[in-house]
């Protein structure tokens, strides 16, 4: 059992994972960078938590390496995911690769740490997931409207022409919210206001990668919840819906550099532009589409091609990549060679492969594979699916975003991942005490 006191010395370090959740996935990028470069406020939080905490991150982590928990497997992949980013990192610095940039390609190995804390907050507080999720699908939904009709468009918060990074940040969190309000909220209708405002800022950020996440995680969670014919009739509802958007040609400012509209045809264009850019341009009246929708998708098809080409042209490289530091950005196609800021490839199995080679892609999906295991088991014990469709929502994400690789989408994905997967280690532990119970029966029958 957890003491009363153990809750309340546990209360500031549920703060710091309730503010790191709600601050990333709000303002992302700027949240990220409150503090002082190259240590961001992710980098203190999580050495707050080391040295003033040490039960919240090392505890639970030493405990799933020495003892049988259902946390085991994922303890032990996580030490095997850190130490081969060291080695990697290692290999980078040897040869003659900028520090700096190494170490920020190495986060990718030291933010899954934040998984024991957020499971260190889970099993002392079993509702706080949910709670967070509510107050997620408030905040930003509100933040997110704001900041696409409001701060974006009118330039608000820009420090500076030249300023890397604004002051108000676009929103990571609408796909999450509303991932959140389907698998948490008994019943939408009275969750409407939040639902609509991080529909339309889903909407209108225009992030193609969000919207695919999110769509596999809908059709995860039609499975798993024996839902599937009532999302099958909402995808007829929102298709309708769009055709009489496209028919009526409605449309709103959103952020320019991202299409310039919020319309039917700019979402269908959108989607099908980098299969028919034809398509896309007669949706569009040839406005974006080319430089915007297919040519996005177009640039990272073939940086990712080159990118391929380069890490099987030796065998080392092909088993143990080119070691962190080592400048892609030189082989993108058409990328300024003074632009080392591009130092991921947009895409986490690209990132892995390139940095660190066929071994680095199986350690991660293995990795990720472990936490499968553990939310496919809370999901047996409890029937919450929101572990399960919210890490194929990132892993899906991933594939097309440097989700993992970014402190505005890695600390939320552990640390809401970790919440996820208290449930597993609290009923393992109720069953321990159960069965050390019963045979303290038994015995005392016997005597």
């Amino acid at each position: 059992m957890i003491s009363q006191a153990d809750r309340l010395r546990g209360s500031w370090v549920d703060g710091i994972i309730f503010l790191f959740v709600i601050g990333y996935l709000t303002m992302g990028r700027s949240f990220a960078y409150i503090g002082w470069a190259p240590v961001f406020i992710g980098e203190v939080g999580l050495g707050s938590i080391l040295i003033a905490r040490y039960s919240a991150l090392i505890g639970t982590w030493l405990t799933a390496l020495t003892r049988p928990t259902p946390l085991s497997a994922a303890a032990w992949m996580t030490f095997a995911w850190a130490f081969y980013g060291a080695l990697t990192a290692w290999r980078g610095y040897a040869a003659g690769h900028d520090l700096m940039v190494i170490l920020k390609l190495a986060v990718l190995h030291t933010y899954p740490f934040f998984l024991f804390v957020g499971v260190w907050v889970g099993v002392r507080r079993p509702n706080f997931l949910a709670t967070a999720m509510s107050w997620l699908a408030w905040i930003v939904g509100i933040y997110g409207v704001v900041y696409c009709f409001v701060l974006q468009p009118a330039n608000l918060g820009q420090v500076s022409a030249s300023a890397e990074v604004t002051l108000w940040g676009q929103p990571y969190g609408p796909a999450v919210a509303l991932l959140g309000m389907l698998c948490f909220e008994p019943r939408l209708r009275p969750m409407w206001l939040p639902l609509t405002m991080n529909s339309l800022a889903l909407l209108a950020l225009q992030v193609r990668a969000s919207w695919f996440g999110l769509m596999c995680a809908i059709g995860l969670w039609a499975v798993l919840k024996g839902q599937v014919t009532r999302v099958f009739a909402l995808a007829l509802v929102v298709a309708g819906l769009l055709a009489v958007g496209i028919a009526t040609d409605l449309s709103v400012p959103t952020p320019g550099r991202r299409g310039g509209e919020l319309s039917a045809k700019a979402v269908v264009a959108q989607v099908v532009a980098p299969v028919s850019s034809s398509l896309a341009d007669e949706l569009t009246g040839g406005q974006h589409s080319k430089e915007v929708y297919a040519g996005t998708v177009n640039f990272r098809f073939m940086f990712w091609e080159a990118l391929w080409h380069n890490v099987h042209s030796r065998v080392s490289w092909t088993l143990f990549g080119t070691g962190y530091g080592y400048p892609i950005w030189d082989l993108g196609p058409t990328m300024p060679k003074e632009a080392p800021e591009l130092r991921s490839p947009h895409n986490v199995f690209m990132n892995c492969l390139s940095y660190g080679g066929w071994c680095g892609v199986l350690l991660f999906y293995l990795f990720q594979a472990t936490l499968v295991a553990v939310l496919w088991r809370v999901y047996r014990q409890t029937g919450q699916v929101f572990g399960l469709c919210y890490i194929a929502m990132i892993n899906v994400w991933a594939l097309f975003d440097p989700l993992l690789g970014s402190p505005m989408g890695a600390i939320p994905y552990y640390c809401l991942l970790g919440l996820a997967m208290a449930p597993a280690l609290s009923h393992a532990r109720e069953h321990d005490e159960t069965r050390e119970h019963d045979t303290i029966d038994e015995g005392n029958t016997e005597d």
